[in-house]
Formats: structure tokens, sequence, C-alpha cells
């Protein structure tokens, strides 16, 4: 039987943009000048006190609010005189980031602040966060070693990674056997997975889920497909300008994206849908796939059953299997440049990031850990754990795209607009986006 449950979290789906992986979910605020970069922070300070908390999620989701809330009297309990005081802020990221701004030219505003990883928080937001790299444990950057670079500018740390965030492919077990697929039988291929499309769609079934308005998915896609084609290395090489947008990897991965769209394989009416609106189809048993985030698991499993969901990861393409997998940084915890307590407000930090609070984070949230040394067996959520299998096996690096300037990013989307719509080729397509990222450069 194919279920079908109501969301149970109204502004949940905004966090679909807000965490997505790939080419930047949202506009980068402006690189704010209160202070220099170069400038000492208030550093040192009171290890007693309130710390105040600037949250972004708290308010919209009950699971993530559980889990700060016992890492907060964790914290407590471990720092006697020390007390957390949560603000719930505005998972809007124009209002949230007009609040930053605010709070840092007037260099005041929060101790702690939960923040977008790369150009997309922040680097864009640098002048008001404090250096900690000298004032959190080493043990637990080692821990999070790989996706400091989200949070690393010149060698300085201006915050601690929490939570990996990948675009992965779910699919409902009970379609695919409805339409003749084996549901256990992995596919880990492009072709396998264009395959089971086409033998979807011949069933009457929508292959895959899909909303593309804003042309996310289209950033969503690149993350998908560019590591079954390109390294690690070339995804850095993309990203710094040593190789162009126009490069023969780039053109075979809009292609194969875009052999998909025009074989049907997306929602049809994609290009019409908001990404906000597209989840039903899946939950409601129109569609057999659905194009999302790794971290909404636990929310899918709810929709069509426990043992029903099934995952795809990043799929081989020039091989059997991707060269790496893409997992980006979810968010940042950082320390406000002008707190009064930024040694207090590192050591939270480090407890935002640690093992305990990223396995509560994976058991109640479905978040994989950017920590390293958390432990991810114990869940009651058969896809999660299967995802954690193989982020555990391979190597596993940022998310293709996390890297890109804002500015580039939004250029990918909409040029690939023109590409799906016929209006461009996807050579002229990059082409503009490669003379955007030499125009921000």
């Amino acid at each position: 039987m194919i279920h079908s449950i109501a969301d149970a979290r109204p502004d949940r789906r905004r966090f679909l943009r807000l965490l997505g992986g790939g080419a930047a979910v949202m506009a980068a605020g402006p690189v704010l000048a209160a202070c220099g970069a170069d400038e000492t922070s208030g550093g040192g300070g009171e290890m007693t006190g309130e710390l105040e908390v600037w949250d972004f999620l708290r308010a919209a989701w009950p699971e993530w609010k559980q889990v700060q809330t016992r890492t907060d009297e964790r914290f407590q309990g471990a720092h006697e005189g020390a007390t957390v005081k949560r603000v719930e802020q505005p998972s809007d990221t124009a209002t949230y980031n007009q609040l930053l701004q605010s709070a840092i030219t007037s260099r005041s505003g929060p101790d702690v602040l939960l923040m977008q990883p790369y150009a997309a928080g922040v680097f864009s937001f640098q002048s008001g966060l404090a250096d900690i790299t000298d004032a959190v444990d080493p043990g637990i950057v080692e821990a999070v070693e790989p996706s400091l670079a989200s949070a690393q500018v010149d060698g300085k740390l201006y915050g601690l990674p929490t939570g990996l965030q990948a675009n992965v492919i779910f699919y409902n077990k009970e379609i695919f056997a409805a339409a003749g697929l084996d549901p256990d039988a992995a596919i880990t291929t492009y072709d396998q997975l264009v395959s089971a499309g086409q033998q979807l769609k011949s069933a009457g079934y929508t292959p895959i889920a899909g909303g593309n308005k804003e042309g996310e998915i289209n950033g969503w896609m690149n993350s998908f497909l560019f590591p079954g084609l390109g390294t690690y290395d070339d995804s850095l090489k993309l990203a710094s300008g040593e190789m162009e947008f126009s490069d023969d990897l780039m053109v075979e991965v809009v292609e194969r994206y875009v052999a998909m769209v025009e074989q049907g394989l997306f929602t049809e009416g994609m290009q019409s849908i908001p990404l906000s609106d597209y989840e039903p189809q899946f939950r409601n048993g129109e569609a057999g796939m659905i194009l999302s985030l790794a971290t909404n698991g636990i929310n899918l499993s709810g929709a069509v059953g426990n043992d029903n969901l099934g995952v795809i990861q990043a799929p081989g393409i020039a091989s059997a299997t991707p060269h790496y997998y893409p997992a980006g940084t979810a968010l940042v915890w950082c320390v406000s440049r002008f707190s009064e307590r930024a040694d207090l407000a590192a050591e939270f930090v480090a407890s935002l990031a640690d093992a305990d609070t990223s396995e509560d984070l994976y058991t109640t949230v479905g978040w994989l850990p950017a920590n390293t040394t958390a432990e991810t067996g114990d869940t009651d959520y058969p896809v999660l754990a299967e995802m954690a299998d193989a982020y555990s096996t391979y190597e596993i690096h940022e998310a293709p795209g996390t890297q890109w300037r804002a500015d580039v990013a939004t250029a990918y989307k909409s040029q690939l607009q023109l590409v799906i719509a016929g209006s461009a080729s996807a050579v002229d397509a990059l082409a503009e986006v490669q003379r955007v990222a030499d125009q921000s450069r």
C-alpha cells in the first residue's frame, strides 16, 4: 500500500532551498566591512554568564530544537555559571542576512551564530566572525577536518561544521516492484538510473519528482552527476579558475542531465513547479523517485513507509562507481567577533560539533555527521544507515559547486534553464557562466 501523510513541518520545505547541496542555493550577503578582517576580536572574556545564540532552524524544526536543547543542557551542566539563551531567528535568508549585517555594523549582536558555509555565509560575513583557530580543542578540529574548508580562510578557522549535506535520489520500493524493477537491486551507475526511469515511465509513473521553477534542480543535478565524471581535484580546479566551465567535462555533465529531462524522466512541467511544491508527487505515489537532500531521509521514510524507502547515491558514469561521494557541510556554528565571552563561546561551538551532538543529530534529525568520530550504527531508519555506511566506506569530499561564488552559481542555474528550454546549447550556456566567473575574480 502506498502511504500519504501531510507534511508535519510547515516550514521544512524552505530548508530544501536553505540547506541545498551543490551550487550555492542562496545569494551571499554583502561582504561586511564593519571592521577589517585583520582587526582583533574581543577574545578571551568571561567564562561564566549568558551566551546568546542565534538559531534560524529552531522555530520551524521541532527535532532540531530537541537536539539543540539537549546540547545546551549538557554544556550548562559542564560549565558552572554559564547559561545558553537561544534566540529564534527567521529562516528567510534575506531577513537573516540583514540582521547579521546590522549586528556586525553596530559591533553587537549574539555570541554564537548559525551560518551557511562558504561564500553563502561564513566567507561573506567573515569581518564579524572571530578566529577560533587557537580557541577550540584540537581534537574537535581534527574530527571535522574533512569539512573545515567550509569555514576556513587563509588557514584561520571561523567556525565548526555541523552535519553533512548531499543530493541523493530516494525511491519508493513498492512502486519499483509494481513497475517490474527489483527494489533491492542497487542502482550505482547513470545507465542503470536512466533505465529504471524509463521502466517507471512505461509503467505509468513519473520517474523522478522535481520542481525546477527557480533552477535549483540544475545545481542539485550538477552535484549528483559531476563525481561520476570528474575528480575532486577537477572540482577544485573549476572553482579556482584553473579549469573553465566550458571544459568538455562540464559540457558532458550538463548534456547528461538535459538528456534525462528530454527523455521525460522528471516531472512533466517541472520548469513551472516551485521547489517547495514538488514533493507531494512522491508522497502520494505518483512518482517512483525524488531528487532531494540526504537530510530529508527520515521525513520521507515517514511518508512512504520506513522499510519502503530506498536511496540512490551519486552514480558512476565513466566507471562503475563515482570518483568520490559528494557531501558538503550543511551549516557552520561561529563565534561573533564582538562577543565578550569569546573563549566560552568557542567551547560552546565545540560542543555543537562534538560526537555527542553529531550522533544526536544523526538519530533524531537524520543529519550525516561531519564529525568523523561520531557513531552512526544506531538508527531506526534503514535508509539513513545505508547512507551512513556508504559515507564511511568511500572517499568523501565537499559537493561540487559549494566553492562557487553566489553569482556564478546563479548564472549556472539560469543558463541551464535556457538549455532545457532549447534556447541555448550546453557549450554556449557554460561559456556565459565562464564569463561571469571571469568577471568575479
